[in-house]
């Protein structure tokens, strides 16, 4: 029965943020789901590195990912309006991601990351800041409050 139902909340949440009603909710959503992906696949602290660490340390498999450098960066950090060509681009570099890496993997692997529920525990990828607007992980919001900024 857990099998079962991690199977279907890790696919309901990509399904619902593949399909929220806003452009930049989409890019943050193909974001996390990268992220929880990572945390699958064993990266530690995914949501503490860049995109480019990300691709850098990936290697091939993740050079998928540098479709997201610009959506994700200005979902993140732009306050102008985001378009559904920058969500259509996210969930593009997401998918590629997923499927070079799946491919990448042995068979008993994948099994082992479509049953893993640690993204489904407050995976805490992105945090909202005091403002209301995204950090790009709960360590940015620490490390603000220790230097004195406030968020």
């Amino acid at each position: 029965v857990c099998v079962i139902a991690t199977l279907w909340l890790k696919r309901s949440r990509t399904a619902a943020r593949r399909s929220a009603t806003d452009a930049r909710s989409q890019v943050v959503g193909a974001w996390t789901d990268v992220l929880e992906r990572l945390v699958e696949f064993g990266v530690e602290a995914p949501g503490q590195r860049t995109i480019e660490e990300l691709v850098d340390d990936g290697g091939q498999v993740a050079a998928p990912l540098t479709g997201l450098f610009r959506p994700v960066s200005r979902a993140l950090y732009d306050d102008q309006a985001m378009s559904e060509s920058d969500a259509e681009q996210a969930w593009r570099a997401r998918d590629r991601f997923v499927r070079a890496t799946r491919r990448s993997a042995p068979l008993h692997r994948r099994a082992a990351w479509a049953v893993d529920p640690r993204p489904l525990f407050g995976s805490g990828v992105l945090e909202r800041r005091h403002d209301g607007r995204r950090a790009t992980s709960s360590r940015s919001r620490r490390d603000h409050r220790r230097d004195g900024v406030k968020q």
